[in-house]
């Protein structure tokens, strides 16, 4: 019985943790919680974009930059 007892809230919130997860990855909340990281990811790779293109470099672009 105190077996039962201890294993059930545990086995409860495995089940709700569960479910909230691929409830969280069938809805747009996935992309509005994970959507912010990887615009952050965009941003710099922008700004590293823009500055290779403003600075004095032999070979530029997305991909590195090779200063003299």
């Amino acid at each position: 019985m105190k077996t039962v007892l201890i294993l059930m809230p545990i086995l409860f919130f495995y089940i709700y943790i569960v479910k909230l997860v691929n409830h969280i990855k069938k809805t747009e909340h996935f992309t509005k919680i994970f959507g912010f990281l990887t615009l952050n990811s965009y941003y710099a790779r922008i700004m590293d974009m823009l500055e290779n293109l403003t600075s004095k470099s032999i070979i530029g672009g997305c991909y590195g930059t090779y200063r003299i």
